[in-house]
């Protein structure tokens, strides 16, 4: 008798937000934009229940406000130019919550 293999399969959607929105109402790039946006998700009932994982990018990181923003937000933050082994880490991490 033969074993069959069972995989299960999970499907995540995830979201990239650009810390730095590139245009605002005037036209000019909004350095905290995309934690503005983020947080504005969160708070609308209408988008609060979306079965999707926020990473932030950002080109504007050092190590220090990365983890500074990571903890405080509770997602991946990733830097510009994306470094796809950091990127592929990030969507694993958000995948398991």
């Amino acid at each position: 008798m033969t074993e069959k293999a069972h995989f299960q399969v999970k499907m995540v959607l995830v979201v990239l937000i650009d810390i730095i929105i590139p245009e605002s109402e005037d036209g000019k790039a909004v350095r905290d934009g995309g934690i503005l946006l983020l947080k504005q998700l969160r708070e609308n009932p209408k988008y609060k229940n979306l079965p999707v994982r926020e990473i932030f990018v950002t080109a504007l990181a050092n190590e220090g406000n990365i983890d500074e923003i990571s903890r405080e937000y509770k997602i991946p933050v990733v830097p510009k130019p994306l470094d796809m082994k950091q990127f592929i880490r990030a969507v694993e991490k958000v995948s398991q919550s």
